[in-house]
């Protein structure tokens, strides 16, 4: 209507973090804003690029991670991918039982069988030390191997718990 401004975008509820909703706004400010031919080519290019970025970022923070769980829980991981690592809930089992040692952790020890309730509890301890749904990975993220969902995971986790790092012996 005439004289009246134009009235700010409500927020999305898409499910995505913050950080994820961000960047898609970004991304459609920049799509939106390319009125000709030219400045639509460049914005898909940056968007290209911001893309790219994201992927080498995250697999950078992918490294970063194993490190950081490495150094928690005092054990080398031998995989280097972050799904082959957490997959049987070993590795997140020990890093529960590192963060929350007050907690009573049923599945220290237990073999294979057990993978999809070790996921479980650690999913669970994530919430009770107040993170959000949004920002946990869900098992199947680790089964369909969303690396994405799983860096969103423990970026979260680091900002919620503070863990003495120490280097690893070789």
């Amino acid at each position: 209507m005439k004289g009246e401004k134009d009235e700010p975008k409500p927020p999305k509820a898409s499910g995505n973090t913050p950080v994820l909703d961000r960047l898609m706004e970004t991304m459609e400010e920049d799509a939106d804003g390319a009125g000709d031919k030219k400045a639509r080519r460049r914005s898909r290019t940056i968007s290209d690029m911001r893309s790219q970025s994201v992927k080498e970022d995250n697999s950078s923070k992918e490294n970063k991670i194993l490190i950081w769980i490495e150094q928690t829980i005092e054990e080398s991981i031998l995989a280097q991918d972050l799904i082959v690592a957490l997959r049987s809930g070993d590795v997140l089992i020990r890093f529960i039982a590192v963060v929350q040692p007050q907690v009573s952790n049923p599945f220290l020890g237990k073999g294979d069988a057990f993978a999809i309730q070790k996921v479980a509890f650690f999913l669970q301890a994530c919430r009770q030390l107040g993170m959000h749904d949004r920002d946990l990975f869900t098992q199947s993220d680790l089964e369909s191997g969303n690396k994405a969902r799983m860096v969103v995971t423990f970026l979260t986790l680091s900002e919620k718990v503070r863990v003495p790092t120490r280097p690893i012996a070789p």
